[in-house]
């Protein structure tokens, strides 16, 4: 996810979520309980010691089990900039975290982002809190499903407000800005805007204001919705071509005996995958890619598969379409063509594999093999496995389903599918000593939301909402006709998610910065509206 991240955060990136039977492997690229690609942020900001954009890290003890303190505490890192800290009693932005390692993460806290130009303003801090059990924020070795209990979103809520409550900053020793005594603003994008808009229901008067970007706050399970955002962003003779197309490799897989499904297979380089759910995900690879675009990005990976459907690679000399595309021979030819020369290449990196140095290796696409390391790595490195859980066990869900056996044509196979997804979770989380996940004990998305409130959920003032037009987890945020709350909603065209957030990279697209202008004044004037506690 490139927005921040408790997710991808992800929700985001997370969170949250990959395809109905994609790779656990390449997980974390769809998943809103994952981040984006943390490269936006990447430290360029970022000096370790005195000086402007000075960032510094800490670290805080954080209870293992907020509903049981005796089983004891882990240390969980934080990142901090004060260049803008005003001094005594001045605001503290804090930021939400996605399942990610911080240290990547750390700029954040300067101005290149939408926290640190609300810092800016109201002249305060920056903080930025790791994940609980992500990067040097671990409180196991090795998480078994048995240790995964303490990782949800009960302790997740708990760990921000209690870090507020408690902590003791380097630059404000005397603890002049605790919430209680200034103003204390929670931001979030993606599966951490979900957390930042849940802490408000839920866990209220912690914070003062707060700042939800791109937030997935209902859980839905079968996430079919998610490609119909997609298919608005695709040009319309591609879209026409790629459903022509879909529905006949459907019909293959559907109906078309074993030597037609292996040909099928090995046309497009996936000759490996015997099960027909794991090549509808693997030739789904484009689709997945457009929550990853940022209008400053250029041109997006989604339209160079298009082009190539259309028969416009680089050096055709093909005309261009019209909108009814250019039929089921040359799309497919075309389609092939894309799968094969721009995804499969180094698509399964992996030092150890003979067959990624010649670029063509697929094995990571297979679900199947449960002796791969996504199942059999249990340790803290393993964020993809973390991000599952949540999934699993919470349970958020959000499979991303194809049309299903009585859908109609679809950019994407009706071989995705919900079961398929669902699956994973048994083979990744096997029961330890009586422990197993959320799902196989009967929670769903509809338990998530029955909690939370869903995209309907309470919320208290000073809370605000920001999505983009074409983010593909549109159908799950709040949206401005919300008839249950008054907040505010930003909703920025052409855009996929965190736009907002990542402030500096889209300072020059007009409507993004003012937008961004806009969320600040209103942060700023919600700040000034604060005022200390009588008993502080």
């Amino acid at each position: 996810m490139r927005c921040n991240l408790v997710v991808a955060a992800a929700f985001a990136e997370l969170l949250f979520a990959t395809s109905a039977g994609a790779t656990v492997y390449s997980a974390y690229k769809h998943s809103r309980w994952a981040s984006r690609s943390p490269t936006h942020f990447d430290n360029r900001h970022v000096k370790r010691g005195n000086g402007k954009q000075a960032v510094y890290a800490g670290t805080f003890d954080q209870f293992i089990d907020h509903k049981n303190h005796s089983r004891g505490t882990f240390q969980q890192r934080y990142w901090w900039n004060a260049d803008h800290y005003g001094g005594d009693g001045s605001p503290i932005v804090l930021v939400a975290p996605s399942i990610i390692d911080g240290e990547a993460y750390a700029s954040v806290t300067t101005n290149i982002s939408l926290p640190g130009q609300i810092a800016q303003e109201i002249h305060g801090a920056v903080v930025f809190l790791e994940h609980r059990f992500v990067g040097n924020s671990s409180a196991f070795d090795d998480y078994t499903t048995e240790n995964l209990q303490y990782l949800n979103l009960d302790n997740i809520l708990a760990d921000l407000v209690h870090f507020a409550k408690t902590v003791t900053l380097d630059f404000d020793r005397n603890r002049t800005s605790t919430p209680s005594k200034a103003p204390w603003v929670l931001s979030g994008c993606g599966s951490a805007g979900a957390v930042v808009a849940w802490i408000n229901a839920l866990a209220p008067g912690t914070f003062w204001a707060y700042h939800s970007s791109s937030a997935p706050v209902q859980s839905i399970s079968n996430f079919t919705k998610y490609f119909d955002v997609v298919e608005e962003a695709m040009p319309r003779n591609c879209s026409a071509d790629l459903k022509t197309v879909m529905a006949h490799v459907d019909g293959i897989l559907e109906t078309g005996s074993l030597d037609e499904r292996l040909t099928l297979k090995d046309q497009f380089g996936f000759g490996n995958l015997t099960h027909n759910g794991d090549f509808a995900a693997a030739i789904a690879s484009g689709i997945y890619s457009w929550e990853m675009h940022y209008l400053s990005d250029g041109y997006p990976k989604l339209h160079q598969m298009c082009d190539y459907i259309e028969n416009k690679w680089p050096n055709s000399t093909a005309a261009t379409p019209d909108a009814n595309g250019v039929g089921l021979v040359k799309a497919l030819a075309g389609f092939i063509k894309w799968i094969r020369e721009e995804e499969i290449p180094g698509a399964c990196d992996a030092d150890d594999d003979e067959e990624q140095v010649a670029g063509n290796s697929t094995w990571c696409y297979d679900l199947r093999d449960t002796t791969l390391e996504h199942y059999t790595d249990t340790s803290a490195v393993n964020n993809i496995r973390l991000q599952w859980w949540m999934r699993c066990n919470e349970a958020f869900e959000f499979w991303m389903a194809g049309p299903g056996p009585n859908g109609g044509p679809s950019i994407v196979s009706k071989f995705l599918t919900v079961d398929a997804s669902r699956s994973q979770c048994g083979l990744l989380f096997p029961e330890v000593n009586g422990h197993t996940y959320g799902l196989a004990n009967g929670r769903s998305a509809s338990t998530v939301n029955e909690r939370t409130g869903g995209s309907k959920l309470k919320t208290t003032p000073r809370i605000l909402f920001v999505n983009g037009q074409l983010d593909p987890w549109r159908s799950a945020m709040v949206s401005a006709g919300d008839s249950e709350m008054q907040a505010p909603v930003w909703l920025i065209a052409n855009a996929t998610q965190g736009h907002d957030v990542y402030a500096e990279e889209t300072s020059e697209i007009p409507h993004i910065a003012q937008a961004v202008r806009e969320i600040v004044a209103q942060m700023k004037r919600w700040v000034n509206e604060f005022k200390a506690a009588p008993s502080s």
